[in-house]
C-alpha cells in the first residue's frame, strides 16, 4: 500500500515543550492516518513559511486590468450588463419552473444588483438537487438551505434554458402535469 508523508507543525506551546518541530505523518491510500515518528528539524527550513502566491497575484492583477478597461458600472460595461441580462433571465425561469427565487434587490439603483441568486423548490433536499443537477452538469452549490447560482457573461441561454429544465423535471409539484 503506497502512502505519502506530509510535515505537520506541532502547535508552539508543544514547540516550547519539547524542542520538536514537525511530526512525520503517513497518510495510507486508505485515508488512514497515522504517525510514524517525531524528527528535529535542525536546518533553515525551521523558518520556511511558504511562498507568496505568483500566479494568483498575476491573475489578480490581470482581473483588475479587466475592470479597469472595461468600466466597473453597468452603464459602461458590457460583462456587467452580460451577467445581470443571465441573472433576471435565470430568475423568470426559476420562477416559471416552479422555484421559490430569492435575489438581493437593491433599494438605491439597480448598480447594486449580481448575478448572485438562491433558489429552493418546495418539498425538496437541496444537497439531493445538487447532486442532480451536476448529473446534468449544471454547477450550484448549497448555501443555508437554498441552491446557489452564480451566473457571469459566458453562460448562454442554451445554459439557462438547460438548467430551468432540469429545475422543473425535479420539481414534484410542475412534474405531474407532465406526466
Amino acid at each position: 500500500m503506497r502512502s505519502r508523508l506530509f510535515q505537520i507543525p506541532l502547535p508552539w506551546r508543544a514547540l516550547e515543550r519539547t524542542g520538536v518541530d514537525v511530526r512525520v505523518v503517513r497518510v495510507e491510500e486508505s485515508g488512514v492516518v497515522s504517525l510514524d515518528s517525531i524528527r528535529k528539524v535542525i536546518d533553515a527550513s525551521h523558518y520556511e513559511g511558504g511562498s507568496a502566491n505568483h500566479v494568483g497575484l498575476i491573475g489578480l492583477g490581470e482581473s483588475l486590468q479587466v475592470l479597469l478597461d472595461h468600466g466597473c458600472n453597468r452603464v459602461d460595461n458590457p460583462i456587467a450588463t452580460a451577467v445581470l441580462e443571465n441573472a433576471a433571465s435565470i430568475e423568470d425561469g426559476l420562477r416559471s419552473a416552479g422555484a421559490k427565487v430569492f435575489r438581493a434587490r437593491s433599494l438605491k439603483s439597480d448598480c447594486e444588483l449580481s448575478g448572485i441568486l438562491t433558489f429552493e423548490l418546495p418539498g425538496r433536499d437541496p444537497n439531493e438537487l445538487r447532486r442532480q443537477m451536476l448529473q446534468e452538469e449544471i454547477v450550484l452549490s448549497v448555501r443555508h438551505g437554498r441552491l446557489r447560482v452564480a451566473t457571469h457573461a459566458y453562460n448562454n441561454q442554451e445554459d439557462i434554458d438547460r438548467l430551468v429544465a432540469t429545475v422543473r423535471k425535479n420539481n414534484t409539484k410542475t412534474r405531474e402535469f407532465f406526466i
